[in-house]
Formats: structure tokens, sequence, C-alpha cells
């Protein structure tokens, strides 16, 4: 009962125009999994970032590229 009520405030939020937000809990409460579940919901598309050791100002600028070119 708990995660549908998340959910739907996760679609609530990412529905409206520039609509975000943070979401704060331990490692494994399942807010990626919601947050992709939502997404389904409002046929969104996800993009993910990858950082590791070598990820730069290039990484970020190749990446935000990739997600401004998917819109």
């Amino acid at each position: 009962m708990v995660l549908m009520c998340v959910v739907s405030r996760i679609v609530r939020v990412i529905r409206q125009p520039r609509g975000n937000m943070l979401l704060i809990g331990i490692g494994g409460s399942g807010r990626q999994s919601l947050t992709r579940l939502a997404s389904f919901i409002c046929e969104y598309d996800t993009f993910q970032v990858e950082v590791s050791k070598q990820y730069r100002r290039l990484e970020f600028r190749d990446g935000k590229c990739r997600a401004i070119n998917n819109c």
C-alpha cells in the first residue's frame, strides 16, 4: 500500500512541466525501481548516468547531449 502511494506521488510530480524530485533513502529501499515504474506509467524514456573514476567534464557533456537528443 505504501509503495503505491509513493509511485503515485512520483507520477504526479514528474507529469508536471519541469517536474523533478529528490528521493532520499537507504540503499535497497527501491527508489530506482519505483522511479522506473513511475516513468513507465507516464510512458517516459529513462536515462541513467554511469559515473566512474574517469568521469570528467567531457563525459558529462556527452551524456547531457545524449539525454537532450533523446527528448
